[in-house]
């Protein structure tokens, strides 16, 4: 019963903009606390968000240009 995501789907920018609102508080939450682990691990997320919304931004530049 186990479903795969094959392909592309545009819609996967909508799961990724909310994790950039989450990473960005945790500088919040570390400077509020006086934490600098908590601002280190945000700037860990931060550089993996990155990769992840870049290879979602070159899937959908090839989505695009297979439709036409």
């Amino acid at each position: 019963m186990e479903e795969r995501i094959k392909g592309f789907a545009p819609s996967w920018f909508t799961i990724i903009s909310p994790l950039g609102a989450y990473v960005a508080s945790t500088h919040n939450i570390s400077m509020f606390f006086k934490i600098k682990l908590i601002d280190y691990i945000g700037l860990g997320m931060y550089f993996l968000l990155t990769v992840i919304w870049l290879i979602t931004f070159v899937n959908l530049t090839i989505f695009i240009f297979r439709k036409k």
